[in-house]
């Protein structure tokens, strides 16, 4: 193990602290403190890592699944959970592949967020309590003991985001997940009312209190991105379409006026940038402004209004939705 460690040292020394080191021999306790990464399992994606090495991702190192095929049945359910854990994002499709629809999935899971983990312990300790093995292990061949399995093994990964102007939470539902949780599960307050945005879908849910019944998962998807906000008595943001955290990655001030929704986001050239906005009983969106923007459209789809804003520039982004309350 010295050795190991004092080889993958001299790499350390020599590529620089800013440089990106990711390890792919397995779980390496004996190399904390110099990598920036490493790959949990056998070769081929492995969702056993997500609940196998939980408490390890970005407080040890941050966890590689191992790559994502983003053409494959499972593209958007590994690449949304890889992003939504702060994990690394790999991909390896073929270059056509990212002319197709299916690029969608990698172009809302980038960047992948720096998260922590919210438990202390594995999800799944099978695998991080044989660790003591990789000691007495000299072969590259697996799988190994110690490594994550590559199953799915969890149905239900949630991300509370707090940001200065607002709090919300977003949960992922993959197949055989229950279709209807309490509130409480998910940390929030009983006796108060969410709305609940499915991403994917780009569909407003509903409004729910102390049970959220979010259905069944989209197969097309084979998983689902509930995004959960506390119900105001006015138009607000329920998600954007820049990123799969609903709005973790872009949004950088949203604020209610009295009369209209306004907000600063930071967006992508060549990438026409939405919000999905509630519309109460008695509002009706009247005009929406952008700084730059070469158009921009409001739309009622699926119960959320939904603003386009075309022709935007990389860089931050002044939007203003107005409302017209009828009395």
């Amino acid at each position: 193990m010295r050795v190991y460690r004092s080889f993958v040292q001299r790499i350390r020394d020599v590529i620089g602290r800013d440089a990106f080191l990711l390890a792919s021999w397995g779980p390496r306790p004996e190399l904390v403190g110099i990598i920036d990464a490493t790959r949990l399992g056998d070769d081929g994606f492995g969702y056993g890592g997500f609940s196998q090495f939980n408490s390890f991702n970005n407080v040890v190192w941050r966890n590689d699944p191992d790559h994502i095929e983003i053409a494959r049945a499972d593209g958007y359910r590994s690449a949304t959970i890889t992003s939504l854990t702060g994990s690394l994002l790999m991909l390896t499709d073929r270059p056509d592949v990212y002319r197709t629809d299916r690029a969608e999935a990698a172009r809302r899971t980038a960047p992948v967020l720096f998260t922590l983990p919210g438990q202390v312990y594995d999800v799944d300790p099978s695998r991080s309590g044989r660790l003591s093995m990789v000691e007495h292990e000299v072969s590259g061949s697996g799988p190994r003991p110690f490594e994550a399995d590559q199953r799915l093994q969890q149905t239900l990964y949630q991300l509370d985001i707090a940001r200065p102007f607002e709090r919300w939470t977003v949960l992922a539902r993959t197949t055989g997940a229950p279709d209807s949780l309490a509130m409480t599960e998910l940390g929030l307050a009983p006796g108060r009312d969410y709305v609940a945005f499915d991403f994917w879908r780009k569909r407003l849910l509903g409004t729910f209190r102390d049970t959220l019944v979010a259905g069944a998962v989209d197969p097309e998807f084979q998983v689902q991105v509930v995004c959960l906000r506390e119900r105001q008595g006015h138009p607000q943001l329920l998600a954007t379409n820049r990123h799969v955290s609903c709005g973790g990655v872009d949004l950088e001030r949203v604020i209610w006026s009295g009369e209209a929704l306004e907000g600063t986001s930071r967006v992508v050239t060549g990438d026409d940038y939405e919000l999905y906005l509630t519309a109460p009983d008695g509002w009706t969106a009247e005009s929406v402004d952008a700084s730059g923007a070469e158009a921009v459209q409001a739309a009622l789809r699926e119960g959320a209004v939904r603003v386009t804003i075309r022709g935007v520039r990389t860089g931050l982004l002044a939007w203003r939705v107005r409302f017209r309350r009828q009395r």
